[in-house]
């Protein structure tokens, strides 16, 4: 049986047809965009931008056994260690992680959260990171240095928004690039 994420208010995910008219929303952006369901980060769906630039970070399919975790893409995907330097990729685990901490016991049972945690406890860096998330202030960084696939560190300005499309508790990342192949804009 598929794993489906709740709320505590007992809201349900939303019916295949909307995962499609998510993912067309998406389509329609040039630049890199996602949508996420936080305090949980499970990646709902991503354009084609958003593949180029975080390779590997897709959404699950209906047959796997639970949603894709942006929390598990940044700590073990190789796509994440190229995509990040690695001090951004551990600040951008450590605000994840932050968010998790302080706003999932509101809308999430222990039970959702632990299963968020329990793969991210494999890696050697869990306890460090999830200890620093425990002095922190949840926060989206406003901008991003990403490597391209051509190994380009390029700066991302982040926009977040809860578009009706999903509806909450859906919020929709835009990233725009902020520098221009001769410098900085």
């Amino acid at each position: 049986m598929r794993h489906r994420p709740h709320l505590k208010s007992g809201r349900r995910r939303r019916p295949p047809w909307h995962a499609e008219l998510a993912q067309r929303h998406l389509d329609d952006f040039q630049g890199p965009a996602m949508i996420q369901t936080p305090p949980l980060h499970y990646v709902y769906a991503v354009n084609a931008a958003c593949r180029e630039l975080f390779p590997g970070l897709e959404p699950a399919s209906s047959t796997d056994a639970r949603p894709a975790s942006m929390l598990e893409w940044l700590f073990f995907h190789p796509g994440a260690k190229a995509a990040f330097e690695d001090r951004d990729r551990r600040c951008q685990i450590r605000s994840l992680l932050c968010q998790l901490r302080c706003e999932a016991p509101a809308v999430a049972s222990p039970e959702e959260i632990e299963a968020v945690l329990a793969p991210l406890r494999a890696s050697p860096d869990f306890n460090e990171l999830w200890n620093c998330a425990d002095r922190c202030e949840p926060r989206t960084a406003t901008v991003v240095e990403l490597r391209d696939r051509a190994g380009v560190l390029r700066r991302y300005a982040v926009k977040t928004s809860r578009d009706e499309y999903p509806p909450s508790p859906y919020v929709t990342y835009y990233l725009t690039r902020i520098d221009s192949a001769h410098g900085t804009v």
